[in-house]
């Protein structure tokens, strides 16, 4: 009787749990606001408002939320904010994207819990900047822990913000041409500078040995001095966009793990670089590589880019990466992918774009969940096509296909392009394709389209040319699919 209580017990706790979580959920859900108006019926209640109003004198209503913890204003004029922000005293995120503020409020530093903070005019690369100076009092958020910052044109970062001493994360992209001083924020664990002007780093960046992600993408750098100014700790790195011809001392980051060099002048990887065992992730697309002769030393890869480069060929060796899960190799001038079968842990492969005319052995990548094939000079598929019964999503554009009998099993796809081909209708046994949510058909020679994809209940969008389509066969696709359907008749 005992033992029936217990498990009755932790029945009735494990209900209760799961009620818990359940209405959690509901509240977290609840209490994001967009409506200042909606917002003020219950200010209590209110965890994250965002702010896009143009009516900056209603600010004055932010006091009311006593249990704000997120606040995002964006899109209005204001010059500062008012001093009622500073009753905020649970606020923990707040984000000032496209305001034109010049100063905090001096009782800023009242805001003890802010540990996230967001300012500027995000851009993409910062080419257009809407101020030219951070804020007066930035620096007495002493409880900061990530701060981001973008989009205002500075040549150096501010020293005020090495008063910031809990920094964890610190985004940076400015136009900036030197980092000078930034060994003074020691607990930094992960730093952005991407789309500055840096020619080159200080050695005191290597001070930072909490470090674990540094991102130097779209800067200038033409040579790094990785062994004096890298610290060992460092477990992901972007170098993206640059002008690097070398990486000489890279292998001195041995717990590098992220490596990301693409569109860079490297021409070729030193010997040295494939001492890096613990990657598991490398982009080296359009590095004007034209060889890869070593790659097979990197036995720990997951994930591997090498687009638009110049390598014709695989050596025999690539294929001993047994533990590749995503591979992209767009536009590599390849003629064959002989080998590609030992490769039977990809989950993802891209091939569009380059000379292949068959790809025989695909069918026994059975882990195969996303493959791209278009641009090649294919023509058909293979039989063993359809043993990939994982395959979510096909891009088989521009290969010259007739028939589509080789893709007839695979039940699984959610995503499928065929649009630039030579398809003249759609079999019935299409609409066996119960999961497919996209479909493309574009620029075939399509007659019958609606016998095939009429029982497709999952559709969400679907588009082709018309050019073909009897008025009648039009008619019913557009009854059947409504908006989901774009048809070309230009």
């Amino acid at each position: 009787m005992r033992t029936y209580t217990i498990v009755l017990v932790i029945l009735l706790l494990s209900i209760q749990c799961i009620h818990a979580q359940s209405t959690f959920d509901q509240l977290e859900e609840k209490d994001i606001y967009y409506s200042l108006e909606k917002a003020l019926q219950a200010p209590e209640k209110v965890g994250k408002l965002v702010w896009r109003s143009a009516d900056v004198d209603q600010l004055h209503h932010l006091s009311k939320f006593t249990n704000l913890e997120d606040l995002c204003i964006t899109h209005t004029n204001i010059e500062t904010l008012p001093n009622s922000i500073t009753s905020l005293e649970k606020l923990k995120r707040l984000e000032l994207i496209r305001v034109s503020l010049e100063h905090f409020p001096d009782s800023l530093g009242h805001l003890i819990n802010l540990k996230e903070l967001k300012l500027g005019f995000p851009s993409g690369k910062v080419d257009i900047s809407f101020f030219y100076d951070l804020p007066n009092g930035i620096e007495k958020l002493k409880n900061l822990e990530k701060l981001m910052v973008f989009g205002i044109r500075l040549d150096t970062i501010p020293k005020e913000l090495y008063q910031l001493k809990k920094l964890k994360v610190f985004s940076w992209s400015n136009s900036t041409t030197g980092i000078q001083g930034i060994e003074q924020l020691p607990n930094l664990e992960e730093l952005d500078l991407y789309g500055n002007k840096l020619t080159s780093l200080p050695i005191e960046l290597k001070e930072l040995k909490n470090l674990k992600r540094l991102n130097l993408g779209a800067n200038k750098l033409n040579s790094i001095l990785f062994d004096t100014c890298c610290s060992k700790q460092l477990e992901e790195l972007c170098l993206n966009e640059n002008q690097l011809e070398d990486l000489n001392g890279i292998e001195k980051l041995e717990n590098l793990r992220v490596l990301d060099l693409s569109e860079n002048k490297l021409q070729k990887l030193p010997e040295e670089f494939f001492q890096l065992k613990k990657l598991k992730e490398l982009d080296l697309a359009s590095t004007q590589l034209q060889s890869i002769k070593g790659i097979s030393q990197l036995d720990q890869l997951e994930k591997l880019n090498l687009c638009d480069n110049k390598l014709q060929e695989l050596p025999k060796e690539f294929f001993q990466l047994k533990e590749l899960r995503e591979l992209d190799l767009v536009s590599t001038q390849l003629q064959s992918i002989k080998g590609i079968s030992q490769l039977d842990q990809l989950e993802k492969l891209n091939l569009c774009g380059n000379k292949l005319q068959s790809i025989k052995g695909i069918g026994r990548l059975n882990r195969l969940e996303k493959l791209y094939l278009s641009d090649n000079k294919l023509q058909r598929l293979p039989k063993e096509f359809n043993k990939l019964k994982r395959l979510k999503e096909l891009d088989l554009v521009r290969i010259g296909l007739k028939r589509l009998g080789a893709i007839k099993s695979l039940r699984a796809l959610e995503m499928l392009n065929l649009s630039v081909n030579r398809l003249v209708y759609l079999p019935s046994w299409f609409n066996k394709f119960s999961n497919l949510k996209k479909l493309r058909l574009h620029a075939n020679d399509l007659k019958r389209v609606y016998q095939g994809i009429k029982k497709l209940k999952q559709l969400e969008s679907v588009s082709l040319d018309g050019y073909f389509l009897s008025e009648q066969e039009v008619k019913k696709l557009k009854e059947q699919f409504n908006y989901n359907i774009y048809i070309d008749l230009d």
